[in-house]
């Protein structure tokens, strides 16, 4: 006889599929086991009424399902991560994960409610999250095409398909905030049990202009995009089946995120969102918003890297900013007319005809560029965020079609298999007399691969001293001709100068 799991969850599209995801990974490694399924409501799911952040009860769509693990009626339980209250209960615990999904939120805004040229916005936008409400304020001054002359954030309650319908049907409500992750996942169902509610979702979208927020201006909530695997701590039959499916990388990143959040506070009436992300082998943190005392609080860094890290501050005139010494030159630039049907990626603003249509999708390589574009009257859909154009935007399943990517570039751009380049002008450097009267200092700061490289040809000297960049292509670069000894990297230089020099 085989032996049966039983899994349960909410009724929702969303929490069925989770747990069909967890179920199949359990099949995958666990040969003949059967899987059952449960699904019941939970307390969240009966009253719609409240905000969560209003609402008495510690973990409104999880604690309902406690009783089942312990009592035996179900074996495990899969919930969204971000749901669990942050304080465990000691009779059930997570004990696994699969690996995570986008953590990023996703803005909606009705393609209708655009003003005219040179109009303004009083904007209004679903979300029930206080965290949201908080950070997306200052967003909205400058990510839009349009001024806004207010933001306010009204509360909305129910599942995906739920609120979606809700934001196309309110007249005066504007667009809606959703976890990315929810949208990825219901969009990319293989099981013919979701075709209904894929229908509705791409039709829906295609009345929506599409922004994904970036990390580093609102971090989400604790472990969003991330699934956790409840059971009953006594239980070590199933515990050790699930070590088998457990994304022990991202298991670990979640749980020590949940943790800093807890620092903060916790709990979903918090202002503060609190992001742990791997990137380039590179463990990022983002965490924004107001601390238990009301005190504003905004850290974006690295914690974790393959390359060498401080262990005390510097003096700040052993570090040469080699770019600032150096006279660029951007020479036979042709701002580049964007098609309707694009998709491109943009790395400064001044690329862009200011005469071009709106492209599909304007992904940036960082803020700044957006901002400029923005200015310029173009819808910005997202952005690398300055962690480096080291893969594909993950946007595909929004557009319900594979996005061709053309990046405005320069002379010298690198290929990269999934993007075409559009060459536009070529980077020149004069005065190299000035670099080389810093021979005698430590450390120098690369903000171009391609300056990195003609120094380093020009001065051997540089072999001994230690380098700093930031993330992405320079990256690239650099890592191919210095130690991880001797050098070290950064996400936002100005903030890493402030915290290590003096």
């Amino acid at each position: 006889m085989k032996s049966t799991i039983r899994i349960s969850s909410r009724k929702s599209d969303l929490a069925r599929l989770q747990s069909y995801l967890v179920g199949e990974a359990i099949q995958k490694h666990v040969k003949g086991v059967k899987i059952e399924y449960q699904f019941r409501e939970s307390l969240g799911d009966r009253n719609l009424e409240n905000p969560l952040w209003k609402m008495p009860e510690k973990g409104v769509f999880t604690q309902d399902f406690k009783e089942d693990l312990v009592t035996g009626k179900t074996d495990l339980v899969v919930h969204s991560w971000k749901d669990l209250p942050i304080e465990e209960s000691g009779v059930t615990c997570v004990v696994a994960s699969l690996p995570r999904a986008d953590e990023r939120d996703l803005f909606l805004f009705k393609k209708q409610s655009r003003p005219s040229k040179g109009q303004s916005l009083a904007l209004k936008v679903f979300s029930s999250s206080p965290r949201r409400a908080f950070n997306l304020v200052p967003f909205f001054q400058w990510s839009l095409p349009f001024e806004t002359t207010s933001v306010e954030f009204l509360p909305v309650r129910g599942n995906i398909q739920t609120r979606i319908q809700k934001a196309m049907a309110t007249d005066d409500v504007h667009g809606i905030i959703i976890a990315k992750a929810a949208l990825d996942r219901l969009l990319t169902a293989r099981s013919s049990e979701f075709v209904d509610t894929q229908k509705f979702l791409k039709k829906a979208l295609a009345q929506f202009e599409i922004q994904i927020i970036p990390l580093s201006q609102s971090p989400t909530s604790a472990a969003q995009g991330a699934l956790a695997i409840e059971i009953a701590s006594k239980n070590r039959r199933i515990k050790n089946i699930l070590k088998a499916i457990n994304a022990t990388e991202d298991f670990r990143l979640v749980t020590e995120e949940r943790q800093h959040f807890k620092s903060w506070g916790g709990g979903c009436h918090q202002k503060m969102g609190v992001t742990l992300k791997m990137q380039s082998e590179h463990v990022m943190r983002f965490e924004r918003g107001l601390d238990q005392g009301d005190n504003f609080v905004w850290n974006q860094d690295i914690l974790r890297g393959p390359f060498k890290q401080l262990q005390r501050p510097i003096a700040i005139d052993s570090v040469v900013e080699t770019h600032a010494h150096l006279e660029k030159q951007i020479l036979n630039l042709k701002p580049y007319r964007a098609k309707k049907n694009e998709a491109l990626i943009i790395t400064k603003g001044n690329l862009l005809h200011k005469n071009s249509g709106q492209p599909t999708c304007l992904w940036t390589s960082g803020i700044e560029t957006w901002k400029q574009l923005a200015a310029m009257g173009f819808w910005v859909t997202g952005s690398y965020d300055s962690l480096g154009e080291t893969q594909r935007p993950e946007i595909d399943a929004l557009y319900a079609r594979n996005l061709k990517w053309k990046k405005l570039t320069h002379q010298q751009g690198r290929v990269k298999r999934w993007a075409a380049l559009q060459k536009l002008y070529k980077i020149q450097y004069r005065g190299w007399d000035q670099v080389y009267k810093f021979k005698n200092k430590k450390y120098f700061f690369w903000s171009h691969g391609e300056l990195f490289l003609s120094c380093w040809k020009r001065f051997p000297w540089l072999k001994t001293k230690t380098h700093i960049c930031g993330l992405g292509n320079t990256l690239d670069i650099v890592s191919k001709y210095v130690e991880p000894k001797n050098l070290i990297t950064v996400y936002n230089y100005k903030d890493w100068k402030k915290k290590w020099t003096q």
